[in-house]
């Protein structure tokens, strides 16, 4: 029967509608607070994060454009921009990024917030799975970083 589907098919859409304004909400907050621990924070950002926040960028930014079947040449090319011209442009958001990450790893040691090793687990499997030239290594720090970052805005939240 089209009508059942069709009401089926509209409480999906309802509910993923709901889902993502709730996803889009809690992302909101989180920038907030991110902000504000930015704006707070008075500290010398050692290089070698921020140049390791630039790598990570890169990186991500070559897979994704890779993935459209591009190359990063291809790319600079038709920009008209070399790869250094693009990571300038990058370096404020790697700091912002480096410092971030400082102050949540310190408020992770504070709090004594870990994750547990096999939520880890579970997460470096999903992820070699989805990607299968992924390092292991790279994956399991990825995925702990991840999860823990998770586990501080949750306790963050939660202070409000």
């Amino acid at each position: 029967d089209y009508k059942k589907i069709a009401k089926e098919e509209i409480e999906k859409i309802k509910n993923y509608l709901l889902s993502d304004k709730k996803s889009q909400e809690k992302e909101k907050i989180r920038i907030n607070i991110a902000d504000k621990m930015l704006e707070n924070s008075k500290m010398e950002m050692p290089e070698i994060l921020v140049e390791s926040e630039l790598k990570r960028i890169e990186s991500q930014f070559t897979d994704d454009i890779n993935r459209m079947g591009v190359k990063l040449e291809d790319y600079l090319k038709h920009a008209k921009k070399t790869i250094e011209e693009i990571q300038k442009e990058w370096l404020p958001y790697a700091e912002k990024k480096a410092k971030l990450q400082l102050i949540l790893n310190k408020i992770s040691e504070l709090e004594n917030i870990i994750v547990d090793k096999k939520e880890i687990a579970t997460e470096v499997k999903h992820i070699l799975e989805h990607y299968k030239n992924a390092n292991a290594e790279h994956a399991y720090t990825y995925a702990e970083t991840i999860l823990t970052n998770e586990k501080i805005f949750q306790f963050l939240e939660n202070q409000s």
